[in-house]
């Protein structure tokens, strides 16, 4: 997948959702908590989600778009706070 049109993860209590586009040689990674979409987080937010390209050797990617690789994302650990029973994920790509 090149781009990541969107990204969700949802715990029961919290729901988390990203979205990674890929143009004019750089990354641009939205992310924002309960589909507040207009309300995006920053890295200072405790829900705040790694994403990180990787290409099909395992290494970091720094191709724009990505190039047969994936989107690793990383969940915070808040987001483990808590009993949830189970954790539900959904992603849409553009290819």
């Amino acid at each position: 997948m090149k781009d990541l049109e969107n990204f969700r993860a949802s715990n029961g209590n919290v729901t988390l959702d990203a979205a990674v586009l890929s143009s004019d040689d750089r990354q641009r990674v939205r992310l924002w908590k309960e589909g507040k979409e207009d309300s995006p987080l920053d890295s200072k937010s405790p829900h705040w989600m790694t994403i990180r390209m990787v290409g099909n050797d395992g290494e970091p990617s720094k191709d724009f778009p990505l190039r047969n690789g994936v989107f690793e994302m990383q969940l915070p650990k808040v987001f483990f706070v808590g009993n949830s029973k189970s954790i539900a994920v959904n992603g849409v790509d553009f290819s």
